[in-house]
């Protein structure tokens, strides 16, 4: 049985490839690739040596804000985005701050997800999300120890 793993990585093609793979609408590599830095904090889950998922956040002052996780479709369902977040709220508990993130309204799987977590829905963005047909509304979300 090959092991699971996360670490930190440095935004690359690896990664780009699941973000490209698990959204309806990617990011761009440039916003992709920039988003690592000494705020930033981008983790990544490895089955055995191949990349399956990641998360990439950020923390400013007392605040993390969750701007991306992805978990490769083959792998989806399995509970990969659930150790991811555990990854990341276990951080946010070390470093004693709040998360953020937006989802978008129609993402159901996700908010269950954040909802498991402990995530309470604080507002939403109207018009946040570039969709298929327009634009879609983002639900903002917020967890604290």
């Amino acid at each position: 049985m090959q092991s699971f793993n996360i670490e930190d990585f440095r935004p690359s093609e690896l990664e780009f490839s699941v973000e490209k793979r698990a959204h309806s609408t990617p990011w761009s590599w440039s916003v992709f690739s920039e988003s690592y830095g000494e705020q930033y904090r981008c983790r990544r889950l490895l089955h055995g040596s191949r990349v399956i998922g990641f998360t990439i956040s950020q923390l400013v002052a007392d605040e993390l804000t969750l701007h991306n996780i992805a978990v490769d479709p083959d792998f989806q369902g399995q509970g990969f985005g659930y150790k991811l977040m555990q990854d990341l709220l276990d951080y946010a508990e070390k470093k004693h701050c709040v998360v953020f993130l937006e989802v978008r309204a129609s993402n159901a799987a996700a908010i269950r997800l954040y909802e498991g977590n402990g995530f309470d829905t604080v507002g939403r963005r109207v018009n946040y999300y570039p969709a298929v047909d327009g634009r879609e509304d983002a639900l903002v979300m917020r967890w604290e120890s």
